[in-house]
């Protein structure tokens, strides 16, 4: 009888299972780096979008006593750095928008952003519930670093019936005027 020769055997055997470990191996792998280079794409457009946004720093400017004059540079009032789009300080109308209008216990607590720098100014809420006006407040501009903020309006929601609520913050400062709507369900 003829002589069979194992070895041979034995590799047909295990090579298509070596085969197709191997290609397991290199399908995770491939799966494994390409999230990682997904991951680091993401990444780098986060500290992109970071590293494009400007911080402004405040300095502290220490005033010397003159005999009688002042300087220009003390009297004049930086403004902030306008990185894109149109200056919103140039336009003619005051605008923001609403960022929350919730309840939170028993208080309903409502913010306006305004979209310009403003050093000072008013924000007169009025809430319509069909149109009728049943709530009125106002609450003081706070400028911030490039634009400003309504001081925030906290009050009981004990002062208002249950329903659909309209939210109405009359913006103004100095000769300009805007207005911030919203709405809310209580």
């Amino acid at each position: 009888m003829p002589k069979t020769n194992r070895k041979n055997s034995r590799r047909r055997t295990h090579h298509p299972v070596v085969t197709v470990v191997v290609i397991l191996l290199l399908i995770g792998v491939s799966i494994f780096v390409s999230k990682m280079l997904a991951n680091r794409a993401t990444d780098d457009v986060e500290s992109d979008k970071k590293d494009n946004t400007e911080t402004t720093k405040v300095e502290k400017v220490e005033k010397v006593p003159t005999d009688t004059t002042t300087s220009s540079d003390e009297t004049e009032q930086k403004t902030p750095i306008q990185n894109d789009g149109a200056d919103p300080n140039t336009k003619d109308s005051l605008t923001g928008a609403l960022t929350m209008a919730e309840v939170s216990g028993d208080t309903l607590r409502i913010r306006a952003n305004i979209d310009q720098y403003l050093a000072s100014g008013a924000c007169t809420l009025n809430m319509y519930s069909d149109f009728n006006t049943a709530f009125s407040d106002s609450a003081a501009i706070i400028p911030l670093a490039s634009n400003s903020t309504c001081e925030g309006f906290d009050i009981p929601v004990s002062n208002f019936a249950s329903g659909h609520w309209h939210i109405v913050i009359d913006l103004t400062s100095g000769d300009k005027i805007g207005t911030v709507t919203g709405e809310i369900n209580l």
